[in-house]
């Protein structure tokens, strides 16, 4: 597995009781999904994507901390 983002940007995640989504590149994606390059989201956590690359490596994209923001 990969901490490292390959040139995306993670900008959001949102979790609600029935989905999980993402914005990767300025798109929106669920589990499931394939980004613009092929890979695929395998999952969604509160603070990070994981993603299955095209080549079968796993790729964890993680959320920039937003310290200083109010929750």
């Amino acid at each position: 597995v990969r901490s490292s983002s390959g040139g995306r940007a993670l900008t959001a995640i949102v979790i609600a009781d029935d989905r999980r989504v993402a914005v990767i590149d300025d798109s929106t994606v669920s589990v499931g999904d394939r980004l613009r390059d092929g890979a695929r989201v395998s999952a969604i956590q509160p603070d990070r994507v994981f993603v299955v690359e095209k080549s079968g490596q796993w790729t964890v994209l993680v959320l920039p901390n937003r310290e200083g923001t109010r929750r």
